[in-house]
């Protein structure tokens, strides 16, 4: 297979906000195939359809929070690899805690570089290719 062919890693990213949510996946489409959810019933619902590589998952949302939504996709064995970084305004330590306690697999604050973000994904991506 030419590398012209590969195909992109998917990534889904996961806002209630529909700002936040269109600027980062337009930052993150350059880079990878980006599927959206804007509430967390959705992003359980499309994350057992598709299985994308990467979840970016705000923690805070109206109904089933991030918390929630990555505690039942680590749960449920057809959704426990997709790797979740927990994606929140907050910059307390208790909050990233709470992340590893519900499963993710990593932890950001909003206020992370467009770069610094992509990077994570990437190595998020390089590493489960390894195994």
């Amino acid at each position: 297979m030419k590398d012209s062919d590969k195909r992109k890693p998917v990534v889904m990213v996961v806002d209630d906000s529909p700002a936040a949510l269109t600027v980062i996946s337009k930052i993150l489409s350059r880079y990878f195939e980006v599927e959206k959810a804007s509430s967390g019933r959705e992003a359980i619902d499309k994350a057992t359809e598709l299985k994308p590589d990467v979840m970016l998952l705000d923690a805070t949302m109206q109904c089933v929070d991030g918390w929630e939504v990555c505690r039942r996709l680590k749960k449920d064995p057809s959704t426990s690899n997709v790797k979740i970084i927990m994606h929140t305004g907050y910059s307390e330590r208790k909050k990233e805690e709470k992340a590893f306690s519900v499963g993710a697999d990593h932890y950001v604050n909003k206020s992370v570089k467009p770069e610094e973000l992509i990077e994570k994904i990437q190595s998020i991506i390089d590493e489960k290719e390894k195994d």
